[in-house]
This record gives structure tokens, C-alpha cells and sequence, in this order.
């Protein structure tokens, strides 16, 4: 990367993203916060990037996914929440990784997918992505 860009980057990093290296604690999900958010979070997901003008604006965006075929191919997506745009795929896909933060949502596309399917969670205070272990499907 050039020196001028790296510059800008630097510029502009420290706004956007604070003091991280020096002021971040560690992660606590027993943080009555974090519980309380995190609670809500899976209903607030679906409520606003599922229906609504979130959702339309998501379906818009999903249509690109109608110009790919899937069959026989190992597909990783980032984040597929509730797999709202599987309907969308030309063929099945030979495997489907799926790296979520929430592990409801891989219940959902594990699903959904209806294929050969891993599931990856990074733990909070965890740089290395873990293999996450699926316990009993639950929608709740």
C-alpha cells in the first residue's frame, strides 16, 4: 500500500474506530448489557432485515444470486442470518460453510440449505474461528 494511502488510512482509522489496541476490555458476555442485547438481537434481525423496507431493500440486493449456479460447488457466506435468499439459488451446493456470530442463524441455514453443511463461530475474545458444535434446532 502506498505511503499516501496509509496516511489517509490513519487519518481517518482513528474516528471510525476509536482507540481500540489501547482502550478495549475484553469481552464479557455476562455483561447484563450484552445478555439484555443479545436476547433481543435474533427477533431484531429477522424484524428488520427480513420484513419492511429492510427486507426489500435485501431482497433488491439478493437478486444477483439468481446468476450463479451452486450445484456441485462449496459455497462459504459470511453472516447468512436467516438464509432469506436460498430460494434464489440455481442448484444445490455440494457443501455450504456458513460463519455466523449468533449461532441460531446456523440452525436456520443449516436448514434451509439442504445440503452438506459447517458451521463457524468466532468466539468474542477468540481471533481464530472456531468449529462450532450444533446442539438442538430451536427457533425461539
Amino acid at each position: 500500500m502506498p505511503f499516501a494511502r496509509i496516511a489517509r488510512w490513519a487519518r481517518i482509522r482513528t474516528p471510525l474506530f476509536g482507540y481500540r489496541e489501547e482502550l478495549a476490555q475484553e469481552f464479557n458476555d455476562l455483561d447484563s448489557d450484552w445478555v439484555q442485547w443479545f436476547a433481543a438481537y435474533h427477533h431484531f434481525h429477522i424484524d428488520t432485515q427480513t420484513k419492511g423496507l429492510g427486507g426489500r431493500l435485501n431482497s433488491a440486493g439478493y437478486r444477483i444470486v439468481t446468476r450463479f449456479n451452486f450445484g456441485s460447488k462449496t459455497v462459504l457466506e459470511i453472516g447468512p442470518g436467516t438464509l432469506p435468499h436460498r430460494s434464489l439459488w440455481q442448484g444445490t451446493p455440494k457443501n455450504y460453510i456458513s460463519v455466523e456470530v449468533d449461532p441460531k442463524f446456523h440452525s436456520y441455514a443449516e436448514r434451509i440449505s439442504a445440503c452438506d453443511f459447517t458451521a463457524l463461530t468466532r468466539g468474542r475474545n477468540d481471533p481464530a474461528l472456531a468449529r462450532y458444535q450444533m446442539g438442538p434446532l430451536t427457533t425461539s
